[in-house]
């Protein structure tokens, strides 16, 4: 805010000057012209008066402002009007959907700034784009795949002659895709609430060390089929914030975790509160996370593993990082690729 005010002060300054300029120009160009007339009227050679010709004194003088005028307008255009002018072009492009835009900046100052700035905007503009047209992209996919499966599941369904298991083998992979589905669009609809800032915050103190064994009870299937052992070393901890945001957090971290574990492996879930704030950690020994992978395991629908498309869609720790940001929360991940992942979550304790 303070350079786009101080941009402005000066070039309102520099205008003036440049405005208050032309009118004494013009100002001294006239009362020349005048005197030009009056005292060129007659001159003398070798002491004798002559009658000067009017139309040479006249024209002299014209010519002299027309010359001068411009020269000045050619300088006022190249530093006011042409930058002004490749802006103009710019935002017509920008206008018809080109983002492709880029004006070389060889002005100073004013010009300078407002051109930096545009091409900045376009820039942003055109990543603003792209990953409009990778969301729109990869929602297509990920509700192409379990639709297929469901509509292919019914209409092997359909077969008379199918046996009582087959028909609950289909059944139960249809119930899975619809499942699936389900929490695609249910993920979809949080995340486009959060970055929309449609989401009305609704805080509540309670304890959140409680909460986080609720949802490990809530995921005890998951855990139990790999016969994954939980350690839990949870202090207490009262927190004030949104309770129902907070717990989708801990159905995907713990989730994840259950998910990318061995069988027979272990999970530690340690919670505690230093320095006014309080950190939940969330450790798997499981396949971990490539080191190349780890700055984008955040971004919506980035998966790092190819193995893992059928355990997830990708917006799970999109919608983990979104709810964290609101709440004035912080997410960190330590990852060793086949050795596991440490997800760190710190919370401001803020009780009333």
């Amino acid at each position: 805010m303070n350079d786009e005010r101080k941009f402005k002060e000066k070039f309102i300054v520099r205008l003036t000057i440049s405005i208050f300029i032309v009118v004494i120009l013009s100002y001294v160009l006239f009362i020349l012209l005048v005197l030009g007339i009056i005292y060129f009227e007659e001159y003398k050679i070798d002491g004798t008066r002559a009658s000067f010709p009017p139309f040479l004194s006249l024209s002299t003088i014209i010519l002299f402002c027309l010359i001068s005028g411009i020269i000045f307008a050619n300088f006022i255009s190249r530093r006011f009007l042409k930058p002004i002018s490749e802006l103009q072009k710019g935002m017509n492009e920008v206008k018809n959907g080109n983002f492709n835009v880029n004006i070389e900046n060889e002005y100073q100052d004013e010009a300078k700034y407002l051109i930096d700035n545009f091409n900045l905007m376009v820039e942003e503009l055109k990543k603003s784009e792209t990953l409009k047209s990778d969301f729109i992209s990869n929602v297509s996919h990920e509700f192409k795949t379990p639709l297929a499966s469901i509509q292919g599941y019914a209409t092997l369904l359909q077969d008379d002659s199918l046996s009582k298991e087959d028909k609950d083998k289909y059944t139960k992979y249809i119930i899975d895709s619809s499942q699936k589905l389900n929490e695609l669009v249910s993920n979809i609809l949080k995340i486009s609430k959060i970055d929309n800032q449609k989401i009305v915050i609704e805080p509540i103190n309670y304890s959140l060390d409680e909460q986080i064994r609720e949802c490990i009870l809530s995921l005890e299937k998951e855990w139990t089929i790999k016969n994954i052992e939980l350690i839990i070393d949870l202090e207490e901890l009262e927190i004030r914030t949104d309770k129902s945001l907070l717990s989708n957090v801990w159905n995907n971290l713990i989730g994840n975790a259950i998910k990318y574990s061995n069988e027979n492996s272990k999970i530690e879930i340690k919670g505690y509160l230093k320095d006014g704030k309080i950190k939940i950690h969330i450790k798997d020994y499981g396949i971990g996370i490539k080191k190349d992978d780890l700055p984008y395991i955040f971004n919506k629908f980035y998966q790092a593993d190819s193995s893992r498309t059928s355990e997830g869609n990708g917006l799970g720790l999109a919608l983990v990082k979104g709810i964290l940001d609101l709440v004035d929360g912080q997410v960190e991940v330590n990852s060793v690729e086949n050795e596991g992942t440490e997800f760190i979550v710190t919370l401001k304790s803020k009780i009333k």
